[in-house]
């Protein structure tokens, strides 16, 4: 009996022995997976610093590009400013200019002045994309200059349009004439005034009168001579003058070619 219960606690003994063992296999196995855990926590604790390193440097050169976009702005604001100056002053001397140049001499100002705006926006065009690395800037100031072309070219078509097409003079300088002519004495009638641009500066007049029909042909003569002369001297753009007399018997003109 002695022996069976020896035998019984022996078999209870072993069998605690084995679940202890179990569980002291199960504690090795968890403290294992801990210190896996622990290992990958530390792995990406490792990862988040070289991360956080990373932007730290990544932060450190945006502020230092910031800073140097921010100086090129500067200088650009600094160069637009005086550009703007510039381009006030040269503004106020091409008034100024134009007042005194022929229409050729205008045409060649707006052309030299293309050509330098041009240079200048090709210029910052490609300073701006060397300077931040970017094909676009060159693009853009391709197309800006193309806009200045375009402006110039409209500006000198609308310039030249009335030498091209040859418009006749302004209405005020035609009522002008037809005043004057009606100043004369000799003068009964103003048919017809034809005016024609030759040039900025050279207007072709074609006047027809109808003369009072108890003048002479001296007096004709002298009558024209006269209205000749104050046409001229109130418009000297006026350069050359056909006179058509109505009361004579055959249509005479007076050319009078004005230096």
């Amino acid at each position: 009996m002695k022996v069976l219960e020896r035998g019984k606690f022996v078999s209870e003994t072993t069998k605690a022995v084995l679940e202890i063992a179990k569980a002291i296999s199960e504690i090795a196995k968890a403290i294992s997976e801990i210190a896996k855990a622990t290992s990958e926590i530390a792995k990406a604790t490792s990862e988040i610093a070289k991360a956080t390193s990373e932007i730290a440097k990544a932060t450190s050169e945006t502020t230092k590009a910031t800073s140097e976009i921010a100086k090129a702005t500067s200088e650009i604001a600094k160069a637009t400013s005086e550009t703007t100056k510039a381009t006030s002053e040269i503004a106020k001397a091409t008034s100024e200019t134009t007042k005194a140049i022929s229409e050729i001499a205008k045409a060649i100002l707006f052309e030299d002045t293309a050509a330098v705006l041009g240079l200048f926006v090709a210029l910052i065009g490609i300073f701006l994309g060397h300077l931040f690395n970017n094909v676009y800037f060159d693009g853009i100031a391709s197309i800006i200059i193309g806009i200045i072309l375009a402006i110039v070219a409209i500006l000198l078509a609308r310039e030249s349009k009335g030498l091209l097409l040859g418009e006749s003079a302004n209405p005020q300088t035609i009522a002008s004439i037809r005043s004057l002519s009606k100043t004369e004495s000799g003068v009964q009638e103003v048919i017809r005034i034809l005016t024609m641009q030759l040039a900025p500066q050279e207007v072709l007049l074609n006047l027809e009168i109808q003369f009072a029909k108890n003048l002479t042909g001296e007096q004709i003569a002298l009558t024209v001579e006269s209205l000749e002369a104050k046409i001229s001297q109130k418009h000297p753009e006026i350069k050359q003058i056909f006179i058509e007399a109505k009361s004579l018997a055959a249509t005479r003109k007076y050319p009078q070619p004005l230096e």
